[in-house]
């Protein structure tokens, strides 16, 4: 049973919202916003963000050759019309902190724990009583899966996942979506502060040879009060039971994301598209007494070129979701609802990735299920559009 609940885990850290902040390695912060304000219906440019002003041209540096400029742009804050049957009831949402001048073509490489650094720092107060090694040729990508003397497991491989006993009881019982609204997202710890948390979290990844770079995060404070209020059906497998609640169980529940060029990088993948909070690829719980909780999907290092990127107007956006689906011979309709601008890892021929800056566009089709005696239904989907080509970029 203990290797059904080792095994549980990772996917449990995974299905685990927020005041939301921008963390800089050098410790600066700033307010990452999320654009929401409404525009006139004719959607003209009115508190639109614009790229540059009449035409910006990079690199003029004495006696270096002449590079490619990058006309003017601009984006409204809403899109509202309807194209084609489509209805555009669209936020679209862009740092204000993003500059459009700045953006170069570049590549990414997704980055692994060190899988001995990794073990050696977790077992070194602690005895290993049960582990699990897997060397896997393909991918190239060693695992090992462990459980401590205090009850505390570790997975390293494609997926990197530590938790506590507490946080296994935090995990059943917090779900962001669900009773999130119970916690508080601006409180803090009597004797830490969110940045000594984050702190530790980069000194963290720098011990297990991963490099986060800049990134945007949310937290929510997790209260002993509140957290041992919720109740939850306890099943065999669950590694609930009774438990002593304290104020040293009093924890911040962190949610990372990496950004670059000012841009979040997108997150999601196939069956998994929605760019929720608690989706996101780093995730840590960090209590009174230290680190309950540290996880990892996936983090990458990037490499930027001298190659500027030209974005396209939003009216490319507007053509493709318009013509996709107001084509469709069914009797549902759309509803376009947001539009957000990320840096997008797309898997190359060397197996490591191009970024792509790309809007994730949410879509909500609704109708009637003709297979379901006439019963309406609707659903949220998402597409990905390339913000430089106007071509859906399958995820």
């Amino acid at each position: 049973m203990k290797k059904a609940i080792l095994f549980g885990l990772i996917f449990a850290m995974v299905l685990s919202l927020c005041a939301c902040n921008t963390k800089k390695i050098n410790g600066q912060s700033d307010t990452e916003l999320v654009i929401t304000e409404s525009i006139k219906q004719n959607n003209t440019a009115e508190g639109s963000i614009v790229q540059s002003s009449t035409e910006q041209e990079l690199s003029k540096a004495e006696g270096a050759p002449e590079v490619q400029s990058i006309s003017i742009i601009s984006f409204p804050k809403t899109y509202n019309d309807t194209v084609n049957g489509i209805v555009f009831e669209t936020s679209i949402e862009i740092p204000d902190t993003f500059d459009f001048s700045a953006i170069k073509r570049s590549t990414a490489v997704r980055q692994f724990v060190d899988l001995e650094a990794t073990k050696n720092f977790f077992s070194e107060s602690k005895e290993i009583v049960e582990e699990r090694f897997d060397d896997y040729a393909e991918p190239e990508v060693d695992e090992w899966s462990g459980e401590f003397s205090d009850s505390s497991m570790l997975s390293i491989g494609l997926v990197f996942g530590y938790g506590t006993t507490l946080s296994r009881q935090i995990d059943e019982r917090f779900l962001a979506y669900e009773n999130g609204s119970r916690f508080s997202k601006t409180n803090q710890l009597t004797t830490i502060t969110p940045e000594i948390a984050l702190n530790k979290f980069e000194e963290y990844m720098r011990l297990f040879n991963c490099d986060v770079g800049e990134y945007n995060y949310s937290y929510y404070l997790i209260d002993h009060q509140t957290i041992q209020g919720i109740t939850v059906d306890t099943i065999s497998d669950s590694p609930m039971g009774s438990y002593n609640w304290s104020t040293e169980d009093d924890a911040y529940y962190f949610y990372i994301e990496q950004k670059y060029q000012d841009l979040p990088v997108y997150f999601g993948i196939e069956n998994f598209p929605q760019d929720y909070e608690y989706y996101r690829p780093l995730q840590m719980i960090y209590s009174q007494r230290g680190l309950e909780k540290l996880y990892m999907l996936s983090t990458y290092t990037f490499s930027e070129s001298e190659e500027p990127i030209q974005l396209l107007d939003f009216s490319e956006v507007v053509s493709l979701v318009s013509n996709k689906y107001g084509n469709l011979l069914t009797n549902a309709s759309y509803v376009v609802n947001r539009a957000k601008l990320y840096q997008m890892p797309v898997v190359n021929a060397t197996g490591d990735y191009d970024l792509k800056i790309a809007w994730l566009v949410e879509i909500t089709e609704s109708g009637i299920d003709v297979e379901l005696d006439g019963e309406p239904y609707d659903y949220t989907f998402y597409i990905s559009v390339n913000a430089e080509t106007g071509e859906e970029i399958l995820l």
